[in-house]
Formats: C-alpha cells, structure tokens, sequence
C-alpha cells in the first residue's frame, strides 16, 4: 500500500505501536505529524478522518480511514506472522489487545502523561491509584511471561506489539519492570526491523503553569540551532529524577528541564564548547556542576571556574557565556519564564 498516510504525533505511544508494525513488516507510508496540543485533531477537515478527533488515524491507499490504534494493527497485521494462524490464538491476540486498551494505557499511559506534563499535582490522588493499578497490570504481565517468550504462541504477535508501547515505558515514571517483563522487552527489541521509540511532549502539551518554549528570533536561528533545548517538564512531579541516564543518552550542547518547583525550573545542562554571551533580562540563573569543569565568563568581572560540588549564581541582567573544554554536566536553577538563549 504505497499510498497510505499514518496521521500521528510523536509523544504518542498509541501512534508509535503503530510505527513499530509498519517498521517490522517493511511497509511504506507517509507519515503526517497532527499537533494534537494545538487543536489540529479538531478541525473538520481532521474529524471528517476521525469524528472522536483522536490519532492516530490511517489513511488507506483508497482514500478510507481508519481510527484506533489496535484496529490499525488487527488490520496491518491480517494474513501476516503477527496474527496467529489458529481461531483459538487469534481470540486470545484479541483478548490481549482489550487489557491493554483497559489496563495499560489508561493506567500508564494516563499516569505518564500527567506526570512528564506538569499536571501529576492537580491530580495527585487519582495519580497514586493509577500507579498502584499499575503495578498490578505490570505483576499480571510478570506472570504471564513467566514461562512463555512470547504472549501468544512462539512468536510476536500484534498483542506483544500493542502492550509493549507503553509497557516499556514504566520506568520512566519510576515503576519498575520485572526480570520476564525485561527479557521480554529485550526480545521485542531485538526483532528485524524493529524501530525504538523516542516518544516526547512538546512544548504545546506542558500544562499551563509549564513555560512553553520561548520563539526564536531570526538572527538567531542559526546559532541557537546548535543546542538542544527542550523546554518540557520530562520528569514532573512524584517520580525518580534519573540524570546518570540523561547525561549516558545525551551529547553537548544539551539543556532539558527535569522538574518545575513552584515558580523555578530545575533543568539539567550538558555542555561542551562555548556558549554564545547572553543575559537574561528579570531572572537571576544558579549554575551547580555535577561533573566536569564549568568556565563562566562574567562580562567586566573576568571567568569563575567551577569544579564539581560547586556552584555561581548570575544576577538577572549580566552579560555571560558559558564555556567547558570537556563533557560537562551542570544543573542550573532559573525562572520558568526564562529563555534559555538569553534575552
């Protein structure tokens, strides 16, 4: 089907357990990033392709549309290796792909969500029932792979497929898989084909109390293009902070807000190089390195060399730049109105 459309938006494991069929089948598609955040999934011209205005949604070669991420694999999957051959297993590759709709990803999903947006506070006793309902799902799961590699039969499945895509995704929220889940999970991902998810929010998903990424102007573009920096909440509130796992996965320059506490960020710096001078114009910004050596050049002042243990805080309206001969790895306290790039 070389005319089909995948209509998605890349923090959704929904639309990544959809991604992750087409990949290991080895079918084309265009893919069309809907800004779900920004009302994109509700514009006529979207709900006349899904009327509950939800992705992903896939687009067939003749034009027919078709909603629901595990209809979309039941579909793909038809007459392939990732349904099973026999009426009993396909009944139970079904069974699977209804406990994952009822009790992963309203429970992990949801809890991800809340938690990597910033609205895990508003929510906080609905949030601890999810993830105690979590852990159940998770022990269920446990059992099940006890004795078997796969959930079906001897090999993946579309159910193996559907309940992986947020599965995986528990330790981010500081729930733990346990050692079956985890070989499970590893042979998954050791099948042909097989794509990693890389499943973010954007800036529009931050709840509102969550400053948004600031624009950038033009004669900007080019030198800010250089860093990485993402301004959404990725930890929120209630889970285990993992920096030796941002610094391992990240290369300078690299600059990631972990949590927001009341009014200020908490965001982790990955540097290496110069950073360009800037300052920012009503919020004083706290440096603390946790490796590595930090320079900061202080306009009129001279250079403050920071060692690890050791931290400076710029006053709001000083001219600075940053700059570290090696991998470095910073903390940094600021304003959540701050712009990173400086003012």
């Amino acid at each position: 089907m070389p005319g089909m459309r995948l209509y998605n938006y890349a923090g959704s494991a929904n639309g990544y357990k959809v991604e992750l069929l087409l990949a290991l089948l080895g079918r084309s598609y265009e893919r069309v990033e809907v800004p779900i955040f920004d009302g994109a999934s509700r514009t006529p011209a979207f709900l006349a392709k899904n009327p509950a205005g939800r992705i992903p949604v896939l687009e067939l070669d003749d034009g027919r549309c078709l909603p629901e991420s595990n209809a979309i694999l039941w579909h793909l999957a038809r007459d392939t290796a990732f349904v099973p051959e026999t009426p009993a297993d396909e009944d139970r590759v079904l069974a699977w792909l209804m406990f994952e709709q009822s009790e992963v990803e309203p429970v992990i999903g949801s809890a991800r969500f809340w938690m990597q947006t910033g609205r895990a506070r508003e929510r906080r006793d609905e949030l601890g029932r999810r993830l105690s309902w979590a852990k159940q799902t998770l022990a269920t799961l446990e059992r099940e792979l006890a004795d078997k590699a796969f959930l079906v039969g001897d090999r993946a499945s579309i159910a193996d497929l559907a309940i992986y895509a947020y599965v995986h995704l528990a330790p981010e929220i500081d729930l733990p898989l346990g050692p079956h889940v985890t070989a499970w999970c590893a042979r998954l991902a050791a099948l042909p084909g097989f794509i990693p998810s890389a499943l973010r929010y954007d800036a529009s998903a931050m709840a509102a109390s969550v400053a948004p990424v600031a624009p950038v102007s033009p004669s900007r573009a080019t030198e800010d293009s250089r860093y990485d920096t993402r301004m959404d909440n990725k930890y929120g509130y209630s889970t285990t902070i993992d920096i030796p796992v941002e610094v391992a996965a990240h290369e300078p320059w690299f600059n990631q807000t972990l949590t927001q506490v009341n009014d200020s960020l908490l965001r982790l710096g990955i540097f290496g190089g110069e950073y360009h001078w800037h300052k920012h114009d009503n919020e004083d910004e706290c440096f603390v390195v946790l490796d590595g050596e930090l320079e900061l050049d202080i306009e009129g002042s001279g250079t403050v060399t920071l060692g690890p243990q050791r931290g400076y805080t710029v006053p709001k309206g000083v001219v600075h730049r940053t700059r570290a001969k090696a991998k470095t790895v910073v903390l940094m306290i600021e304003s959540a109105s701050v712009t990173p790039t400086g003012d």
